[in-house]
Parts: structure tokens; C-alpha cells; sequence
């Protein structure tokens, strides 16, 4: 289906294939817009610029040389570099050594600065760019912010009159959850705490549970994803806010690029295959049996998992059943 009028459509996320990853999040952001682009959109993405990645393996050029971010009662520049993903598709990456020049992604008590700052720099260098979207799509809570801010700081700025903000879940229990001071150094400190009805949260700041409220759409990762969060169960403390929202809550199910995820032109694996070629698989557990320097024998069943070291990803359950199935012979 082509648009008559096609969107402008800006993704905001902390992480991007191929240029930086910690989870799931990364891979479909970076699928995303070949899709959104093959139906005829003007797509484009920002993230930070990580000290990993290297600017000259990506080939990343300077678009902005500086930039002037407000951060509560202090300012910061920063540039912003240009690299490209799929068909030309740009990504803009906010440069702000002293925020995103360290080891890992995650992990940091400034999280919360970190983040803010590149959303607002993200904001500011679409303006110094003269590219005004029609839709900001925003990824888990480090983009929580922008919804709320769409409707304060940013809502009488004509620049961003007419965006609509889109917000998506991909992990409700990483929340970004911060004392008062954050909400000084986002620019909105008037609104204050958002949840006295939720004991846990009524005196921290949930970044997650901001972009929930303040979205004009909100997506999850897959519609049963979408329905169980409206549970305790599952909510993890913000079921009584999705349920608030359930009208503009949608259960998109996460898809594969197909052109990554391919098995016949997969340069990762031993041997490739298709459909018509599955015994060639034999080769593949051999080559990493050999690798992972196991005993090489085709009767032996090889298991892998490829996830972080979290009861969440099913690891408790994983200990109960590998005894029973490892004895059916499977």
C-alpha cells in the first residue's frame, strides 16, 4: 500500500543494529524501517553515539557540529553524526562524550540524565536540521520522556504543533524509575510525582510509566503481550495505568527480517540451507560442537539460548524441565 501523503517518521531508541545491541530492542529497530520505508515513508532514526561504536567502520559523517541542549539550570553541546542503515535510511547519533563514551550501554546512577539528554538533544537537532516529523516513535523507557514532554514543554513550539507520539514497550519491567531531581533536569519538574493511586510509585519517577500516560498511541511487542499487561500479574505495577489507556494500547507482533534472518545467505553458520536442503544442518552442529570444543556426536542433543541471565527470560524454568528432557532423549 502506497500514501498519498507520505509520514515522516522519526524512531528514537537506545539501541540499533548493527551499531549497538544489548537485547531484542536493537534488532527490531533496526528492521523496522526498511519496512516503513518500502511503504513509502521518509524514515529516519537517532540513538547516541556510543564510545563502541567507531565512526569510521560506519562511516558516520558530521551533520551538526554543535548543538545547545537546556538541562535544567545548565546547558550542554553536543554533535550529531550521520550513519545509514538499509536503503539509505539516516541515523542520526547524538555525540556527547562525557554521557556515552564508557564501557557499557546500560548501567550507569546518570541513566536518567543520559537518556533525557539525548532525547532532548534528538529534539533540537531535528529543528537545527529543519525536519519536522509527523509521527515520533519512541522505544522503551529511555524515550519515555518525549511523550510528556509533546505535551508540556514542546506544546506550543510550532516546529512540533502537529506530531503525534507513538510509544512502544518492549520490556515493562525496565521502567527507569529516578528520584524528583529528574523531573528538574527533563524540564518539568511542575507536574510532579504522576502516581499517588500506586503506593510504589507515588514518590519516584517512573520515565516508562510518563511515556505511557502521555502517548497518543501506545504498541507492545505482540497483542497476548498487550493483553497480559493489563494484569498485576504481569503489569508490573502499571496495570492500573494501561488499563487507564487500554483504548489507544495496540499488540503489534514483532516480525523477522527475513533478509538477516536467512538461513540460505546466513554468513554466520557453517553450512548454509533451505528448505530443500535441511540434512545440511548436520554440518552446522558439527562445526560448533567442534568449536565449543564438545564431544562431536550427531546422537547428542544440542540446546542452545541465547538471552540475558534473568529469571524473566524462563531460566528457572529451564532447570526444572533439563533433567526429564535430557532423559526422553530428546
Amino acid at each position: 500500500m502506497q500514501y498519498k501523503q507520505p509520514l515522516k517518521i522519526l524512531i528514537l531508541a537506545a539501541e540499533i543494529v548493527p551499531f549497538a545491541k544489548v537485547g531484542g530492542l536493537a534488532d527490531v529497530v533496526g528492521a523496522l524501517p526498511k519496512s516503513l520505508q518500502a511503504l513509502g515513508h521518509d524514515v529516519r532514526l537517532a540513538m547516541p553515539r556510543y564510545g563502541q561504536i567507531d565512526p569510521a567502520r560506519f562511516d558516520l559523517q558530521t551533520v551538526l557540529d554543535a548543538v545547545t541542549v537546556n538541562m535544567s539550570n545548565f546547558r550542554v553541546q553536543v554533535s550529531v553524526r550521520q550513519g545509514k542503515i538499509g536503503n539509505e535510511t539516516p541515523v542520526y547519533m547524538i555525540d556527547a562524550p562525557r554521557y556515552f563514551e564508557r564501557e557499557n550501554i546500560y548501567g550507569y546512577t546518570d541513566d536518567g540524565e543520559r537518556f533525557i539528554l539525548f532525547c532532548r538533544s534528538v529534539l533540537e537537532a531535528m529543528r537545527a536540521l529543519d525536519w519536522s516529523p509527523d509521527i515520533i516513535h519512541c522505544h522503551d523507557w529511555h524515550t519515555g520522556i518525549v511523550p510528556n514532554w509533546m505535551h508540556t514543554i514542546y506544546r506550543d513550539d510550532p516546529f512540533y504543533a502537529d506530531v503525534a507520539s507513538v510509544y512502544t514497550i518492549h520490556n515493562l519491567a525496565y521502567q527507569g524509575i529516578f528520584g524528583y531531581r529528574i523531573l528538574e533536569v527533563a524540564g518539568v519538574a511542575a507536574q510532579g510525582f504522576l502516581y499517588p493511586q500506586i503506593a510504589e510509585l507515588a514518590n519516584v519517577v517512573d520515565i516508562m510509566g510518563r511515556g505511557i500516560l502521555f502517548a497518543d498511541a501506545i504498541t507492545t511487542v505482540s497483542e497476548r503481550y498487550a493483553q497480559e499487561i493489563l494484569t498485576p500479574t504481569f503489569g508490573e505495577k502499571l496495570d492500573h495505568l494501561l488499563r487507564s489507556r487500554r483504548d489507544r494500547l495496540f499488540g503489534i507482533l514483532n516480525g523477522l527480517d527475513y533478509q538477516e534472518m536467512n538461513p540460505a545467505t546466513d554468513g554466520y553458520i557453517h553450512t548454509p540451507y533451505d528448505a530443500t536442503s535441511l540434512e545440511k544442518r548436520t554440518e552446522n552442529k558439527r562445526a560448533l560442537q567442534e568449536q565449543a570444543h564438545l564431544p562431536v556426536r550427531p546422537d547428542v542433543p544440542l540446546l542452545a539460548m541465547i538471552s540475558r541471565l534473568a529469571d524473566q527470560k524462563g531460566f528457572d524454568l529451564l532447570g526444572q524441565i533439563i533433567q526429564p528432557l535430557l532423559a526422553q532423549g530428546v
